[in-house]
C-alpha cells in the first residue's frame, strides 16, 4: 500500500485557532475517534510513539487566550503540546514583513512546522488558516509562506482566510432531491463572496457531493441540466467543464451536502475591492515601514485582473 500523502495544517492567530479548532473537531467526529484517538495513519493524522494518532497541525498566536481555549476544548488533548506555539509579539505588518529573516516568534513557529514535516514520509503540502486583519494572521502568515515556498518548492500550499462576510442562507438538505441540491449549490444566494456569476464566464468547476443514496451518473445529469440552463456563463468549448465527485459518508450533523468550486471571471469584482482596500490602507499610513508603493502584492493583483479581463473579452471559442 503506498504511503499517505501528508498535509500539514498551520493555524495562525485567534481567527486561525478558532477555525482550526472547529475544523479538527468536525474531522475527529467524522472519523468517529474516541478518547484514545486510535486510527490508521493518513493524510491528516500522524502516529505518536505511544501508538495514538494526532493531527498534523501547528497552532500559533501572540496571546495565550486562543490556545488556552483550544486546550480546554473537547479535543484539546489530541494535539501535540509542542505544536501549540505562544510567543508575545507586538510589531506591525509592514515593519516586519520586509525585515531581514524571521523574528523569534516566526522561528519558533517554523521550527514546529519543520519538525512536523520531518515526521512525514511523503509530504504533499501545507494548508494555512488565518485572518487578514490582525498582526499574527497577516504578518506571520506572510513570513511563513515565504519560508515554506523557499524550503519546500515542490509542495502545494493552500491558504484559507475569511475575506468577506458570507451570505446567511439556511438551506435544509435533509430531504433534498439531487435536482434541488444542484439548484441550491448553483444559486447566487449561497455564494461565499459577493459577485455576479451571471455576467461572467465560468472557466472550470468541480462539484463535490457527500452523503445520501445517490448515483454519480444521476448527479452528473443534473449538473449537465444546470450547465445548459446557463450556457452563456459556461464555455461551449469545454463540454466536460464541471467535474463531479461523490462520497457516501456525509458531513457531521447533516445527511447530505453539495459544494461547487468554480474558477469564474466573476472573481474580478472581489479582487478589485481588495485592491481598493489595499490602496486605502497605504494612503492612511497602515504600513509603518513604508515599503515601495509598487511592491509585489499590488502588481500581482493587477496582473491577475488583466488576465481575467482578457478572458472575458475573448469569444468563447478562442478561450482554450
Amino acid at each position: 500500500m503506498p504511503p499517505a500523502r501528508e498535509v500539514i495544517s498551520v493555524h495562525a492567530g485567534q481567527c486561525g485557532a478558532q477555525l482550526g479548532g472547529k475544523f479538527w473537531e468536525i474531522l475527529c467526529n467524522e472519523d468517529r475517534l474516541g478518547d484514545s484517538f486510535g486510527r490508521t495513519g493518513d493524510t491528516s493524522f500522524g502516529e505518536q510513539a505511544s501508538g495514538a494518532y494526532v493531527p498534523r497541525a501547528v497552532f500559533a498566536d501572540i496571546t495565550p487566550a486562543s490556545l488556552d481555549c483550544l486546550r480546554a476544548g473537547p479535543y484539546g488533548q489530541v494535539y501535540r503540546p509542542e505544536n501549540l506555539v505562544f510567543s508575545p509579539h507586538t510589531s506591525t505588518f509592514g515593519e516586519n514583513l520586509h525585515q531581514e529573516g524571521l523574528g523569534g516568534h516566526e522561528h519558533a513557529v517554523y521550527g514546529a512546522i519543520r519538525k512536523e514535516a520531518e515526521r512525514c514520509e511523503s509530504l504533499q503540502g501545507f494548508q494555512l488558516c488565518h485572518g487578514l486583519g490582525g498582526t499574527t494572521g497577516s504578518r506571520l502568515t506572510s513570513a511563513l509562506l515565504a519560508r515554506i515556498r523557499d524550503e519546500y518548492p515542490k509542495s502545494s500550499v493552500l491558504t484559507r482566510a475569511p475575506l468577506l462576510p458570507c451570505r446567511h442562507a439556511a438551506l435544509d438538505y435533509h430531504h433534498a432531491t439531487a435536482q434541488e441540491l444542484c439548484e441550491q449549490m448553483c444559486s447566487v444566494d449561497t455564494l461565499l463572496c459577493t459577485a455576479d456569476p451571471a455576467r461572467a464566464r465560468c472557466l472550470a468547476a468541480a462539484a463535490v457531493f457527500r452523503g445520501a443514496s445517490w448515483h454519480l451518473h444521476e448527479l452528473e445529469e443534473q449538473i449537465v441540466r444546470m450547465r445548459d440552463k446557463s450556457s452563456s456563463s459556461y464555455m461551449p468549448s469545454m463540454p466536460a467543464n464541471v467535474k463531479s465527485w461523490w462520497c457516501e459518508w456525509p458531513p457531521s450533523q447533516v445527511k447530505a451536502s453539495a459544494t461547487l468550486i468554480a474558477n469564474s471571471t466573476a472573481i474580478q469584482s472581489v479582487f478589485r475591492r481588495v485592491l481598493e482596500q489595499l490602496r486605502s490602507a497605504k494612503a492612511e499610513g497602515h504600513r509603518h515601514a513604508r515599503p515601495d508603493e509598487t511592491d509585489g502584492g499590488e502588481a500581482d493583483m493587477m496582473k491577475l485582473l488583466s488576465v481575467y479581463e482578457a478572458l472575458d473579452a475573448l469569444p468563447a471559442a478562442d478561450v482554450l
